[in-house]
């Protein structure tokens, strides 16, 4: 999480990285092929950001930094938050949150039809 204060206008980075496996399938995708891990990892993005931008509009609805953003914008430019902390609750409501999420697969577990998918048949 990195602050930003732009001409007087404050602002919040989110960088988020995460490294998921995928324990079992139970469905027709194939896991061998690059481009299925791809999509795997775009949709992943998605949700992630989803939860993420949820979560800060929940906070912000509830008029409560509970992830810190002030602390960041202070760490960022002490003199602005020296000078804007007693209206902070009021820039918080319409802070620019910019989150950037990047999720990689790294292990795969069964790669082939489960033993559930081979009873069925």
């Amino acid at each position: 999480m990195r602050g930003r204060v732009d001409n007087g206008n404050p602002q919040i980075f989110l960088d988020v990285f995460l490294e998921d496996d995928v324990g079992e399938v139970q469905c027709k995708i194939d896991l061998i092929d690059p481009q299925s891990i791809d999509k795997l990892e775009k949709i992943a993005q998605k949700e992630v950001e989803a939860i993420i931008e949820s979560a800060i509009q929940k906070a912000k609805k509830y008029d409560a930094d509970i992830f810190g953003f002030g602390e960041a914008i202070y760490r960022a430019d002490p003199k602005y938050w020296n000078k804007n902390k007693d209206n902070w609750k009021e820039q918080f409501l319409d802070l620019p949150v910019h989150v950037n999420t990047q999720v990689k697969i790294r292990r795969l577990g069964t790669v082939s039809d489960s033993l559930v998918q081979k009873t069925k048949e």
